[in-house]
């Protein structure tokens, strides 16, 4: 098993993690029609215009696949008080691969790479509903904060959860 940095070769495999996982993670929580028509072509053009732009993503390998994706990156929402903290803005892992630590020892990684730069402070969004997410992430050190925004392509509320260095 190793985490390597994703290069544009890499698209269709973040593509395809995103797919299944928002498919799995995502029932219940947005509609089934916008999930059963995810399409996995337009998430790979879209990632090769990111990584283009200089996303930061790694990919966690097992066996010669990618299971799963991280990004991290500075936070991105313009709140003052977060202006200095890192933020970990995608973490995804294919669901048959759910239970067995991998998700952490992404979390782990990305937080420890947060941390070689200065932002030990780190920001996470989670869509309201989605408890599961946000039980990994107090798991992983994270507190509800009180901010909320708006998931612009699906109007679902987000919460912001946040780990501050002790």
């Amino acid at each position: 098993m190793e985490i390597v940095r994703a290069e544009a070769d890499d698209c269709a495999a973040i593509a395809r993690i995103l797919a299944r996982s928002w498919q799995t993670a995502y029932r219940g929580i947005m509609s089934d029609e916008l999930l059963d028509n995810i399409s996995v072509q337009r998430l790979e053009q879209g990632w090769k215009e990111n990584l283009n732009s200089g996303i930061e993503a790694y990919l966690l390998w097992l066996s010669g696949e990618a299971i799963g994706v991280v990004e991290v990156s500075k936070f991105r929402d313009p709140i003052t008080e977060f202006s200095t903290w890192g933020e970990i803005p995608i973490i995804y892992l294919l669901p048959e691969y759910y239970g067995f630590g991998l998700g952490g020892k992404l979390m782990r990684f990305a937080l420890s790479l947060l941390r070689e730069r200065g932002m030990e402070n780190v920001g996470v969004w989670a869509l309201e509903k989605n408890s599961r997410a946000i039980r990994f992430y107090k798991k992983h050190g994270f507190l509800l904060s009180q901010h909320t925004k708006v998931h612009k392509p699906t109007s679902l509320l987000e919460v912001l959860l946040i780990r501050q260095s002790p």
